[in-house]
């Protein structure tokens, strides 16, 4: 899977903020994160394949080496069913986040609207990396470790 690599001149612009809610009716912010964790958003479309399905289940898997990276997995949807319980939901029902998160791609590397993608978060908020597609767990651990490197607290 290609990943898109934002470079350093996305550190100077922050991601789009989001404000959304969890299935339980939490409220999540972006910024919330701020200097705290990189994030790894996945955005997933209203249905999956089984090869997604078995990728998000990877990916819920290695929470714990995520966090290890100082990160948070966070995955957004219009609706919670069918889902991995263990993963953090947030729920985009208008699709707007999705939308604002797919714009940051170049036009012609967009995801459509019926395709799964991932973008890693800087923990100050800045686009790192992209791709279109759910990728391997050991993919996004190796770039957030590159991030842990190039970010130290």
């Amino acid at each position: 899977m290609p990943w898109l690599d934002f470079g350093p001149q996305a550190q100077q612009v922050s991601a789009p903020d989001f404000r959304l809610q969890t299935p339980d009716g939490a409220t999540v912010t972006r910024r919330g994160f701020h200097s705290r964790a990189h994030l790894v958003l996945c955005f997933l479309p209203e249905a999956l394949s089984a090869a997604d399905r078995a990728r998000l289940q990877h990916l819920a898997d290695a929470q714990e080496e995520i966090a290890g990276a100082a990160a948070r997995l966070i995955v957004l949807t219009g609706r919670a069913e069918a889902l991995p319980p263990a993963l953090p939901l947030l729920l985009d029902p208008d699709r707007a986040v999705r939308r604002s998160y797919g714009a940051l791609f170049p036009p012609e590397q967009a995801p459509a609207e019926d395709e799964p993608f991932v973008i890693i978060l800087d923990r100050f908020g800045a686009p790192a990396f992209a791709a279109v597609g759910l990728p391997d767990a050991d993919d996004v651990l190796t770039r957030l470790w590159g991030l842990q490197y190039e970010c130290p607290e």
